[in-house]
Parts: structure tokens; C-alpha cells; sequence
């Protein structure tokens, strides 16, 4: 017995040098640094520049975001992100400060400890009564036991401490329970006593032969809830069904809980049946009402604020006061602000760093895109060098003190537009038609008789313009040519008394048609062709005997 104590207490020297070894070994991994992560960056959404079409902006950013989220330069940190991660925070926040550890279960923990301090001090009798009331302590409290492997440690624990105090009949007992839980146990044997090893051999053995029936295990609600069995998962219940069943877990003593978020954990000790025959547990699960986690401080507050400054481009003093106390607050170390601008050619994208480090904003080298955005892609992966490069190495020669450039001329286009739209605009006036006034038939009724409109007369000449003609009979004609205005006989075709033209036609009365040579000659050539075709016409008729023949005799004496 002595040479398998001394064996033994070989065995665990070896394994506590290990165990410092291994202990050393992790500590100096953690004293190395750790590798820099990706630069956290926190993206407010960009501001649309004047003249820039709202289907043009939104796939630039569109296409951004997706970009640079997948970028291996830095991490993109958008709003809706850093309200999970503010939330995330302050549920555990909350957690932690309402998470009181029960009193038994402090007691237990410390107890466990301390009786493994005591293995190693080879206090082996007061370590087992140490053990022994830490497991009890578990035991007792199953049903608020939410790490079953305590309980399974200080099993384990407790059977080694029988066995090196001299009690193996103690220590093979608990050692059964052990292997009900967990069948596969597996343990050093330089590390143990000979005697552990040996009876974990052989009762490994003899659980071939002791597996039980089914365990049913029903939840109310069941979709989804999760069960474990000594604090090994063993399945979730599907849709559809009310239950688990679970095979193949060795005869004896067993810890059962179902879980499902909402609801408290419930938790039930099951003895396993012979085979063939079905244990059946229903667990019922109650609705845990948790209290509503509202995020610490005003960050949302201090994000929107900053905004505000970023759509005017007010980059002052003020702005950089209010950004570093929001990206303190949100823990993000840089800023960066997103103007698309109208350019003659195309559109063009401009970053603004802010780091919060240096309260400072600087430019980033801009890109632009022509105007069907073909270029857009193969653009945004020189704006990421751009970026990644700002955050490399800060421009500090591009730091931005006022408004930007490209926000003036966004303004002044804007100013131009509003200019333009205001000027009074000049309507045209529409075009009088005049519409030709349709005489309407005269109508004559036997009661009332109107008068006939008068027809102009082929033979009496109108008082009309008759352009040179009219000036030939202005004068008149015949015997009453010559007579003045207001004699008696022929009216005078002409102007009237009191005529304004009535002096300009006296003074050309000598000069009328009666005055001309080749009026008179006409009327006598008229008259002698009158009376020369008269006589021929008597002539004729005048011929006896119906001859038909004539005489076209003429006499020019006659007509003199």
C-alpha cells in the first residue's frame, strides 16, 4: 500500500509541475502583445450637394457602405450597429449589477477549492470532509444549479480523497455516480493513485451491462426548449412534437433541465427505468419578466447634434467639442463624414476624417465618378487606399478649419438656383383673334318689312377709289363738268362744298377730260360708227320682195 501511495504522490508532483508549466506558458502568452485590429470607424450617412440626383446619391453611398464593410484596411461601424453594441453593453451592465451570487452557492465554490488546495497539501482526510460538504451544498440546490459540472467535479474530487485517506469502498461508490453522468471519463493515470484507476477500470466494465429504458422529457411550450441531462445537451423538441426522448443513459440517479429563452430554467432529478419501460417528466416552463434596458447617457443625442454640423459644413470649434464627446462616449476613435457634389462632368465623392485623438477634421483625397457611374466600383477602391491611408498616416496639411470648398460652391449653386426660381416670370400674351362679322339673311314678314340691303349699281359709278380713273371724273361729265359746286343741274361726282380737296380740283378744272383733243375725236368717231350702222340696218329692212341681198352703202356726207 505504501509503494502505491508513493507512486501516487509521484504521480501528482509530475502533474502540479505540469500544471505550472502549462500555467507559465499562458501567462507568457498573454504578457505578448496582441495583434492591432482594423481601425474602428464610425459612418454618419452622407449629405446630398446641390445639383445631385436623388437616384445618383443613394447608389453612391449604397455601393460604399457595401465596399468598405467588407474592407480588410478598417471597420465600418454604422449607427444601427453601434445601437446593438450600446445595448449589448448595457444588458450585461445590467446584469452583472443585479446578478447576486446566492449565499450557498459562494459557499460551495469556495469549499470545492479549498478542498482541492487540500489534495495537494496531502491533508487528504480534511480535504475529504471539505468536499464532501461543497457536493452536498450542490445537491441540495439543485434546482438554482446552473453548472452541473461542479457538482460532477466534486464527485470526482471527493472519490480520490477516499481512496488516498484509505477508504476505496468510500471512494468506488461515488466513483459509479461519476461514470452515471459521465460514461466517458478519462483520466491521467501517472496522476492518480493505482487503486482510482483500477476501480475506474473495472467500473467502466461493469456500465456496459446497467443501461437503462427511455426518459421522456415533455415542455410546455415545447417548440424550441432545450434539454439536458446532467448538464450535457441532449436535443431541443422540434415543431410540431410536445417532447424528447432520450436513450442509452446508464441505470441510476440523473439531473434533468429544460431552457428556452424567456422562460426560467427548470430543473427535476430522474431515475432512469429498467429497460423497456419509459420514465416520463414534464417540465412547465414560467415566463421570466425581465425589466427593459434603456442605454446610459445621451450618445444618440451628441450623433445627431453632430450631423447637424456636418450638413452645413460648419467644421468650427463647435463641431470638434461635440465630436469627441460623442466618439468618447461611443468609443470609436475617428469620425468620418461622406459630401457627394455635383461636378461638370459627373459626380464626385469627398471623405472627412475626424479623430477624435486630435479633436481635428482633415480631407480625404476625393474621388469622382462620370455621369452614367460606370467608374464607381474601380473609384471607391482608390477612395479605400485613400481612407486607408488617411488613417495610416493623418493629412495633416488637409485639415479642415470652416466649410469646405466643396460645400461653398453646393451653396452658391444652391443660392443661384433659389435666385433664378424667384425671378418673375414673363407670360405672353394671348393673341386677340377678330373674328369677321357674318351678315345675318334679311328676313321679311308681312307685318314688318325691312329694307332690302342696296345693290351696287352697274351703271351709276360709286364714290369709290378708282385710283387714276378717279381723278378723270372728279370733274364730272357732259354739260355739268363745268358747273360749280352748288349750281343747279347734273351733281357733281366729286368732292362736296367744304371738301378739304375741293381747292386743289378748281384750280385743275382746265386741265379736265373736256379740255383733251382725243375726247372730242373719240365722240365723233362714236357717232359716225352709231349712224353709219343705222342706215345699213334700214337699208335692209327697207328692201322689197324679201331679197336677201343688200346694199352697205354709206353716205359720209349724210353723218356730216
Amino acid at each position: 500500500m505504501s509503494s502505491m501511495r508513493t507512486k501516487g504522490k509521484a504521480g501528482r508532483f509530475a502533474g502540479v509541475i505540469a500544471g505550472v508549466l502549462t500555467g507559465l506558458l499562458a501567462a507568457t502568452a498573454l504578457a505578448q502583445p496582441a495583434p492591432q485590429g482594423k481601425p474602428k470607424v464610425y459612418l454618419y450617412p452622407f449629405v446630398r450637394g446641390e445639383g445631385v440626383s436623388e437616384v445618383v446619391f443613394n447608389k453612391v453611398e449604397q455601393y460604399f457602405v457595401t465596399l468598405f464593410k467588407m474592407s480588410t484596411k478598417l471597420e465600418l461601424v454604422t449607427d444601427e450597429e453601434l445601437k446593438t453594441a450600446e445595448a449589448a453593453k448595457a444588458k450585461e451592465a445590467m446584469r452583472k449589477s443585479t446578478t447576486v451570487i446566492a449565499p450557498w452557492l459562494e459557499k460551495a465554490d469556495n469549499l470545492l477549492w479549498t478542498g482541492k488546495d487540500l489534495l495537494e497539501k496531502k491533508s487528504y482526510e480534511k480535504a475529504a470532509e471539505t468536499l464532501s460538504n461543497a457536493r452536498d451544498l450542490y445537491e441540495q440546490n439543485y434546482l438554482e444549479l446552473r453548472d452541473y459540472d461542479k457538482l460532477v467535479d466534486a464527485t470526482l474530487q471527493l472519490s480520490i480523497a477516499f481512496f488516498l485517506a484509505g477508504y476505496p469502498d468510500n471512494g468506488e461508490e461515488l466513483l459509479k455516480e461519476v461514470l452515471v453522468w459521465r460514461p466517458t471519463l478519462a483520466v491521467d493515470r501517472k496522476r492518480y493513485p493505482k487503486e482510482f484507476v483500477d476501480s475506474l477500470e473495472k467500473l467502466k466494465g461493469l456500465l456496459d451491462g446497467r443501461k437503462g429504458g427511455m426518459v421522456r422529457v415533455e415542455a410546455n411550450p415545447a417548440e424550441g426548449s432545450k434539454v439536458f441531462v446532467d448538464g450535457l445537451l441532449k436535443g431541443a423538441i422540434e415543431a410540431g412534437k410536445n417532447g424528447l426522448d432520450i436513450d442509452g443513459l446508464y441505470r441510476g440517479k440523473h439531473y434533468v433541465q429544460v431552457v428556452r429563452d424567456g422562460y426560467t430554467i427548470w430543473a427535476q432529478k430522474v431515475s432512469v427505468p429498467e429497460p423497456g419501460r419509459t420514465e416520463k417528466v414534464v417540465a412547465a416552463l414560467q415566463v421570466v419578466q425581465e425589466e427593459k434596458v434603456e442605454v446610459k447617457g445621451d450618445w444618440e443625442g451628441l450623433a445627431f447634434k453632430t450631423y447637424e454640423f456636418a450638413l452645413t459644413g460648419d467644421y468650427g470649434m463647435e463641431f470638434s467639442k461635440v465630436a469627441k464627446q460623442f466618439a468618447d462616449q461611443a468609443q470609436v476613435p475617428y469620425l468620418l463624414f461622406g459630401f457627394v457634389s455635383a461636378e461638370p462632368k459627373g459626380t464626385k465623392l469627398t471623405l472627412f476624417l475626424f479623430k477624435s485623438e486630435w479633436s481635428a477634421l482633415a480631407e480625404v483625397e476625393p474621388v469622382a465618378f462620370d455621369q452614367n457611374l460606370t467608374n464607381l466600383q474601380v473609384n471607391l477602391l482608390f477612395l479605400e487606399a485613400n481612407l486607408a491611408s488617411a488613417l495610416d498616416k493623418y493629412p495633416k496639411n488637409k485639415v479642415v478649419r470652416g466649410t469646405p470648398e466643396v460645400y461653398v460652391a453646393s451653396q452658391q449653386a444652391k443660392a443661384k438656383a433659389a435666385a433664378e426660381a424667384a425671378k418673375p416670370v414673363e407670360v405672353a400674351k394671348p393673341v386677340e383673334v377678330v373674328k369677321p362679322v357674318e351678315k345675318q339673311p334679311v328676313r321679311v314678314t308681312s307685318n314688318d318689312v325691312e329694307e332690302q340691303p342696296e345693290l351696287k349699281s352697274r351703271t351709276q359709278p360709286a364714290n369709290e377709289d378708282l385710283g387714276d380713273l378717279s381723278s378723270i371724273f372728279a370733274d364730272g361729265s357732259g354739260a355739268g363738268g363745268n358747273e360749280e359746286p352748288g349750281d343747279t343741274g347734273n351733281p357733281i361726282i366729286g368732292p362736296t362744298v367744304g371738301s378739304e380737296d375741293w381747292g386743289e380740283k378748281k384750280k385743275d378744272k382746265k386741265g379736265g377730260i373736256v379740255t383733251k383733243w382725243w375726247f372730242w375725236t373719240g365722240i365723233a368717231v362714236g357717232a359716225g360708227l352709231l349712224g353709219g350702222g343705222s342706215y345699213l340696218l334700214y337699208d335692209q329692212l327697207g328692201s322689197g320682195g324679201g331679197s336677201s341681198g343688200y346694199s352697205a352703202n354709206v353716205y359720209w356726207d349724210a353723218m356730216r
